[in-house]
C-alpha cells in the first residue's frame, strides 16, 4: 500500500470514528432529555469515551475534539451536580455542527 492509499485509508477511519462518536454523543443527548433527572439514563450518557487523535492531525479535528471535550465535560458535570441539562444540548449542538462540516 503506498502513502496516498495508506492516508485515504486512516482518513476513512477517522470519519468513521467521528460517525460513531456523534451517533454515541446523539444517544447520550437523547437519555439525558428523554426523562429529565432520570439518573439511570445520565449514567448511560455519561460513559461515553473516544479518541484516536494520532490518526489525523488537522485543525478540524482538533476542533471536532475540543467540542468535543467541552460537551462531554459539560454533560458530566450537570450529571454529576443535578443540573438542568440546558447547556449540555447548547454544547451537544455546537459539537454536532463541527462534526457536520467535517464530515459531510
Amino acid at each position: 500500500m503506498c502513502e496516498r492509499e495508506m492516508f485515504e485509508c486512516r482518513k476513512n477511519e477517522l470519519f468513521q470514528l467521528i460517525r460513531e462518536a456523534l451517533w454515541a454523543s446523539s444517544h447520550a443527548h437523547e437519555l439525558v432529555f428523554k426523562e429529565p433527572h432520570q439518573r439511570e439514563n445520565e449514567f448511560i450518557a455519561g460513559s461515553l469515551y473516544w479518541s484516536n487523535y494520532e490518526i489525523l492531525n488537522r485543525s478540524e479535528v482538533e476542533s471536532i475534539f475540543n467540542s468535543f471535550g467541552v460537551f462531554e465535560c459539560e454533560l458530566l458535570q450537570c450529571i454529576k451536580d443535578n443540573h438542568s441539562h440546558q447547556w449540555t444540548d447548547i454544547e451537544f449542538r455546537k459539537f454536532k455542527e463541527t462534526v457536520e462540516a467535517f464530515v459531510y
